[in-house]
């Protein structure tokens, strides 16, 4: 299942604590999902990205924008992926380009448009794995 960015705090702030290297976040899809407010979402942002100051490398992958959830999805999730980077560039986050990826191998997702196939879950994998190497 998915998470909000509000719900990850715990979370992240483990990782932080725990002198983590690398911390790789893809939480927001709920954001996306239940429409958190501009306002509320910045705020939460924010929040959870101070949490992880002390964390050398934090990549945040932004939102699929292309899944048939819901016909506000792509909207909502375009919304939350400007805002993300916005607040990303004030904290020193970088943002690893998922819904780019996924647009261009709409096979690796099931009838939703979120929920992998096999393929889709090692393509995720060599994202990230990508991502890490080439933003750390």
């Amino acid at each position: 299942g998915g998470v909000d960015s509000r719900a990850a705090r715990p979370e992240l702030r483990r990782m932080a604590h725990d002198g983590m290297g690398v911390v790789v976040s893809a939480v927001g899809s709920f954001d996306v999902a239940y429409e958190t407010p501009p306002g509320e979402l910045r705020r939460r942002l924010r929040n959870a990205m101070g949490d992880t100051t002390s964390v050398p490398c934090v990549i945040w992958l932004d939102q699929n924008e292309n899944p048939n959830l819901h016909a506000q999805w792509p909207a909502h999730a375009a919304a939350y992926n400007r805002l993300l980077r916005e607040v990303a560039a004030d904290h020193g986050v970088r943002v690893a380009n998922w819904s780019r990826l996924a647009a261009q191998h709409r096979s690796w997702f099931r009838a939703d448009g979120i929920h992998f196939r096999p393929v889709g879950e090692r393509g995720y994998a060599d994202f990230v794995s990508r991502s890490v190497n080439q933003l750390c």
